[in-house]
């Protein structure tokens, strides 16, 4: 039995397709980790990244990032 045949989709916007994409932040993986093993806070790693590397995140982007790189 087909699920969709009695249903229209009329927006795309409802379903979204969530996948693993490539992170900005992946080229930077070992420095950002280094920063942070060595007592950076994820808003001073934020402010480095912008500065040295023309890099824009936010804290909470690289704190994200950083708990889905040790769960690898």
């Amino acid at each position: 039995m087909d699920i969709m045949k009695n249903h229209e989709i009329t927006d795309n916007d409802d379903f979204r397709i969530y996948r693993n994409k490539p992170s900005k932040l992946d080229p930077f993986k070992k420095e950002v980790m280094i920063l942070k093993l060595c007592g950076m806070s994820y808003r001073n790693i934020a402010e480095y990244l912008a500065t040295e590397k023309q890099l824009k995140v936010t804290p909470r982007n690289i704190q994200y990032r950083m708990e889905k790189w040790l769960d690898e």
